[in-house]
Parts: C-alpha cells; structure tokens; sequence
C-alpha cells in the first residue's frame, strides 16, 4: 500500500513539476505553494489519464478484450423430479 501511495504521489508531483519548473528560482514560496495548489485537481487525477491512454492504445492495437466474454456461472443444482 505504501508503495502504491508513493507512485501516486510522484505521478502528482510528475504532473505539476512543468508549471514550476520555470518559476522555480524565481518566485516566492507562496507563490510556488499557490500554483501547485491551483494544479492540484487535474494532477490528482492522473491516474485516470492514464487508464484513458492505455485502453485507447489497446483498443488501437486490437487488445482491448471487446469480444464479450462467456459468462462464468455456478453449475446449476440438479432437479428433483
């Protein structure tokens, strides 16, 4: 779980990293601690950006599973006559 956490949190830092970068040397803490919170919500939600390209990519590539699948039951129990 930690780990997981840990990839969530760069991937965050990943995304907000381009809109401070340039400002970096430059700019106020409060300014920096503004901008990060201002990019926060989409960074947050890289995730979903990614599952969006990857099923994208696989449905491109013809591995996105679009067949439907049988589905799995229980063996019915028998009748009694």
């Amino acid at each position: 779980m930690r780990r997981l956490l840990a990839i969530y949190l760069i991937g965050i830092a990943v995304q907000i990293w381009p809109v401070l970068a340039p400002q970096w040397n430059t700019a106020s803490a409060a300014r920096l601690t503004a901008i990060a919170a201002s990019r926060l919500p989409d960074a947050a939600a890289w995730p979903i950006r990614v599952w969006d390209r990857v099923s994208k990519i696989a449905a491109l590539a013809g591995l996105a599973g679009d067949e439907p699948q049988p589905a799995v039951s229980s063996p019915e129990p028998a009748q009694q006559q």
